[in-house]
């Protein structure tokens, strides 16, 4: 299916509503999106690799804060929003 939108001001961009109901996709879902040869690609990242990504994320926080390379934050509060982002 080719469909048409274009680039904001802010860097936006729309995915036709048929697109999104073809795939099912739900506003607050993440998306990942890379280039590929000059191309734009977009892909759904499923509930388990933003639960990994999390936990990788969590991890490091952690060293950063057992080392004290970490920027101040309690860790708590990076922790639960770090599962937040990943709608965990």
């Amino acid at each position: 299916m080719l469909e048409m939108t274009r680039l904001s001001t802010r860097g936006q961009i729309v995915i036709p509503k048929k697109m999104r109901e073809q795939l099912n996709l739900q506003p607050g879902e993440h998306l990942a999106i890379e280039t590929n040869q000059g191309q734009i690609v977009l892909r759904r990242l499923s509930k388990e690799i933003l639960s990994t990504q999390a936990a990788a994320e969590s991890d490091a926080t952690w060293q950063e804060y057992t080392t004290g390379r970490d920027k101040g934050e309690p860790l708590d509060k990076v922790r639960r929003e770090l599962l937040e982002d990943a709608g965990v």
